[in-house]
């Protein structure tokens, strides 16, 4: 386990609960590795992660409401270089709607 990474994401009460719900010492160090990347690259910890969401889910159907899933697309399908432009699920991002089928390289869900 990175001697860096882990007290970083320690320092988190979701971090914490999040980092324990995992037995593998290496799938902790790979999604703590990943997850630690996010955070940085959109300026934000994993509390206020959860706090974006939760943010969204009390003003439906407003700007906020996907700004968490906006904010992951924005990281997820833009260049690096140009992420920083699209900080906040402002830029490129497909806007969501309820129901919605999401269909990525790795997964497909509903929301609902």
């Amino acid at each position: 386990m990175s001697e860096e990474i882990t007290p970083w994401l320690l320092q988190f009460e979701s971090g914490r609960k999040w980092f324990n719900t995992f037995k593998s010492e290496q799938t902790k160090r790979l999604y703590t590795e990943r997850l630690e990347h996010y955070c940085k690259t959109v300026g934000k910890n994993p509390d206020e992660l959860i706090e974006l969401k939760i943010e969204g889910l009390k003003n439906i159907n407003s700007v906020k409401e996907w700004q968490a899933e906006n904010l992951l697309d924005s990281y997820l399908y833009s260049p690096s270089e140009q992420f920083a432009k699209n900080k906040c699920g402002t830029g490129n991002a497909k806007k969501r709607k309820k129901g919605e089928i999401l269909n990525s390289p790795s997964t497909s869900f509903s929301l609902t």
